[in-house]
């Protein structure tokens, strides 16, 4: 699984999920409310991937990566 980071786009070659830039800067990610920062972004994808792979919801990592996002997301 490799997530492919651009300027403006980060794609994955495991899942649909894209994530892009907007014109304020925020990043927003298909099938996600809200914004990101790059960061927050790039751990979205790797989210996707996992799950993607088939990792579940209710796994730790998951889990501690979704509270990340959910503290740092703008609305």
């Amino acid at each position: 699984m490799t997530i492919r980071p651009t300027a403006d786009r980060i794609t994955s070659d495991a899942t649909d999920v894209v994530a892009e830039k907007q014109p304020d800067g925020q990043w927003t990610v298909t099938g996600r409310p809200g914004c990101y920062d790059y960061n927050g972004a790039i751990t979205a994808l790797t989210i996707a991937e996992e799950l993607a792979r088939g990792a579940s919801t209710d796994d730790p990592h998951i889990r501690d990566w979704e509270v990340e996002l959910a503290e740092e997301a703008c609305s």
